[in-house]
């Protein structure tokens, strides 16, 4: 939960670390009676933050060169918020009745709903934010309307609306940059993604369940828009309660000390575009220039990400598996790629990967991320155009090669 206490110790990790945007989660509007009972009334909670509110956690953010960006969920509506109660159509229906009425669904096809929502925007931009990450974490199911037969176009039409809506923000606030989270992964479809600068690939927060869904959303969507998950000393639920609690962290160091996985994390992050989280203020020596030189190597290489494709040459991967995982991200002249391999517990601690598809001549390859490593081995038999790669240290492994084709 965001307060003025932890959020003074992530901002300026999150800056030492080369961050350039740091978004606050849900939990920094109006205190609940209920869980989502207020959703829709984006008011700053902002005694949570200190003598200065939200608006001093913004300006902190900008002090310290990143952009400030907050979750919103336009489209929940709570039943004890004002917004719920605007007028008789705020609300979605299904036969006649409101759709999960407690933590319902708001139709943006309704204007006075829709000026709410820009108003409560607009006063947060003001502030200084400029980034919003959109979550959408229900679903109407069936559809909406009276009958069967209008479920699909009333569907189709309140989609529609909800990207009129955010087409509506780029022309209020034509330097505001807008994420689909989508609960973590949901409407990924290309008409959707067409209205939003990035994709949340997942909400899954076990770092090396990750692999599979980095590798395997550039199948589905651009790279540059394929927000996934970075997460280096990732906590399970009990343990953020434990952080909650004020109780002993020592254990996080013990847990990291090899630093694999936050490489494992990191390249999770690098084949589309990093968003980093876990408890980065914790961070011992190691895992931060590990995570330091990440994002550094991500700088260096994102402009290319922008304009290659994902090639795949172990194909994809079933999340669970006990398996290698493999991306390669490839420019159009098949000169130059970027190649992530992942060990995800598997019963080998070596892997040869047949490059034949891809390289037709001469190749050097190198590993780029980390840069100075004797923990992971690898050779390529440029006769046979394979790789072999060695990881023999851990469970869970990952690193970043880039081959130059000549």
């Amino acid at each position: 939960i965001p307060n003025e206490t932890n959020l003074k110790k992530l901002i300026p990790a999150a800056a030492k670390l080369g961050c350039e945007i740091f978004c606050i989660d849900a939990g920094w509007y109006r205190e609940r009676i209920q869980p989502n009972f207020q959703m829709g009334d984006y008011t700053p909670c902002d005694h949570i933050f200190g003598e200065n509110g939200l608006e001093g956690i913004i300006k902190m953010i900008s002090d310290y060169g990143m952009i400030p960006g907050l979750w919103f969920e336009f489209e929940a509506a709570g039943a004890g918020s004002a917004a719920a109660k605007l007028n008789p159509q705020t609300m979605l229906k299904r036969n006649g009745k409101i759709i999960s009425p407690d933590r319902g669904f708001f139709d943006l096809t309704n204007e006075e709903l829709r000026n709410h929502l820009l108003n409560e925007v607009d006063r947060v931009y003001k502030m200084g934010v400029r980034y919003i990450k959109n979550d959408y974490n229900f679903s109407t199911g069936i559809g909406v309307g009276n009958t069967a037969a209008e479920y699909n176009e009333n569907e189709r039409i309140r989609d529609k609306a909800i990207c009129d809506f955010i087409d509506e923000l780029y022309k209020r606030y034509p330097d505001i940059i807008i994420e689909n989270c989508g609960s973590g992964g949901m409407r990924e479809d290309n008409g959707t993604l067409s209205h939003y600068h990035l994709q949340s690939t997942s909400d899954q927060e076990i770092y090396y369940n990750n692999a599979s869904i980095s590798a395997s959303s550039n199948a589905i969507m651009p790279p540059e828009k394929a927000a996934n998950w970075a997460n280096p000393y990732f906590l399970n639920e009990s343990e953020y309660e434990a952080f909650d609690n004020g109780e002993n962290t020592d254990y996080l160091i013990d847990r990291n000390l090899d630093g694999e996985a936050t490489i494992f994390s990191m390249i999770n992050g690098m084949v589309g575009v990093p968003l980093i989280s876990g408890r980065i203020d914790y961070f011992d020596e190691l895992n931060f220039n590990l995570t330091k030189e990440a994002v550094d190597c991500y700088k260096a290489i994102r402009k290319d990400i922008g304009e290659y494709y994902a090639v795949y040459p172990t194909g994809t991967e079933l999340m669970g598996r006990r398996s290698y995982i493999t991306v390669g991200l490839m420019n159009e002249e098949k000169t130059h790629m970027y190649l992530a391999v992942w060990k995800v517990n598997a019963l080998e601690d070596e892997v040869m990967l047949d490059l034949s598809k891809y390289i037709s001549g001469d190749a050097d390859v190198k590993m780029i991320y980390p840069s100075n490593d004797d923990k992971c081995g690898y050779s390529y038999a440029g006769a046979l155009k394979k790789l072999t790669v060695k990881m023999d240290k851990n469970k869970y492994m990952a690193r970043l090669f880039e081959i130059n084709m000549k």
